[in-house]
């Protein structure tokens, strides 16, 4: 195995079946930074070879929870497949499936993991103690100060990095003794919450340029205008080109580095997203000035 810097390339060993795989196939595999993963091979090759059928699927474990997509066919006449916008620090397994002109199959799977980028910090104090929160407790189930709703602790996840962040928590929005409030626990009502202070304000996916470290990802995953899921917004990637990937911590599925296209793309083909943009700590507005009637801890 060889690795590029900035462009990880992978030449594994590949064993179809009993018999190896032709060299003259010379599959590799390239790992970005950003989660996408190629698969290139000889495609003359593969012609002369008489290989009529490529099937490629793969399955991750991440948080203690599996998942599975595909296999999809490619035309091995192309010469590259590639998987986009993956969440990142993920194992894959991937599956390779060939079958010949004579019928002959030969079956192959690789393990690569996406990186796991370094961690980025904010000019904002606040939202690196909320980021803080998320690199300690992203796994965590059991919390001295908040309960964990199992299958749906993503509000009540994302509420605790903005308790973190410096929102102070009142009878509207909080969490006393393990009981909270419904806006802390549900995306829905969270999202609402949150709109009604100074200086929070929705994005659409065409602002994904003024998404900042810490803001909120909103899913609405059969566009029913409900807000089915949030995450915090952990890391992001701007192309020279004014690509911006969007990657996200979450709870219910246990995840740092999400990856907002991959979850709209594969996860939820065509769910809407949204972002909750969050105001500075301290310039645009004092945390504490609007919070009435704060709950005693």
């Amino acid at each position: 195995m060889s690795f590029l810097v900035g462009l990880f390339v992978l030449t594994p060993t590949v064993v179809f079946g009993d018999e190896k795989l032709p060299s003259e196939v010379q599959l590799t595999t390239q790992v970005s930074p950003t989660g996408d993963i190629v698969f290139l091979w000889n495609a003359t090759a593969v012609a002369q070879l008489n290989f009529l059928d490529l099937k490629i699927g793969y399955s991750y474990e991440n948080g203690k929870r599996q998942g599975s997509f595909g296999p999809a066919n490619v035309d091995p006449r192309i010469g590259e497949a590639a998987f986009r916008n993956l969440p990142l620090d993920t194992e894959f397994t991937f599956k390779l499936r060939l079958v010949a002109g004579n019928g002959a199959t030969f079956a192959q799977k690789l393990n690569i993991k996406t990186p796991k980028p370094v961690s980025q910090i904010s000019t904002d104090a606040g939202v690196n103690a909320q980021l803080e929160y998320v690199a300690a407790h992203w796994q965590t189930k059991q919390n001295i100060k908040y309960m964990y709703i199992e299958s749906n602790d993503c509000a009540n996840f994302a509420s605790q990095t903005l308790v973190a962040r410096g929102l102070e928590e009142n009878s509207k929005w909080g969490q006393v003794d393990k009981v909270p409030t419904h806006s802390f626990v549900s995306a829905t009502a969270l999202k609402k919450y949150l709109l009604k202070l100074p200086g929070f304000r929705s994005l659409t996916d065409g602002q994904r340029d003024e998404v900042k470290l810490g803001d909120l990802v909103i899913f609405d995953w059969n566009r029913s205008g409900d807000s089915d899921h949030v995450g915090v917004i952990d890391y992001i990637d701007k192309q020279p080109d004014g690509t911006v990937r969007l990657f996200f911590a979450q709870h219910s599925i246990s995840r740092q580095y999400g990856s907002v296209d991959w979850a709209i793309q594969v996860f939820h083909p065509n769910a809407a997203v949204s972002y909750l943009s969050i105001p500075a700590t301290g310039t645009e507005f004092a945390w504490s000035s609007f919070f009435a009637d704060h709950v005693t801890q």
